[in-house]
């Protein structure tokens, strides 16, 4: 029965934050999905500063918080450094 009541709780959120929503178009997904790859691939590529320099403000936004609950302040600061985010 609880299990009810909270599956009735999260539809009515999700009905009063899914009207906000936006659906990215196909180029900017594959612009952030290229962006997401070449940060987290373990292969050895180039070092890039400003690749996709425009997309980088978002993606930090998007990763901080999540860096920060995994590395910690200092040790996101220094990664997204790294990365040039």
């Amino acid at each position: 029965m609880i299990w009810l009541a909270l599956a009735l709780s999260a539809s009515f959120y999700w009905s009063d934050f899914s009207p906000h929503l936006e659906q990215a178009n196909q180029d900017t997904l594959d612009e952030f999905s290229s962006l997401i790859h070449r940060s987290f691939s373990t292969q050895a590529s180039l070092h890039l500063p400003i690749y996709m320099y425009w997309r980088k403000p978002a993606l930090r936004r998007y990763f901080e918080s999540t860096l920060v609950s995994l590395l910690g302040r200092d040790g996101a600061n220094l990664w997204l450094q790294e990365q040039s985010l």
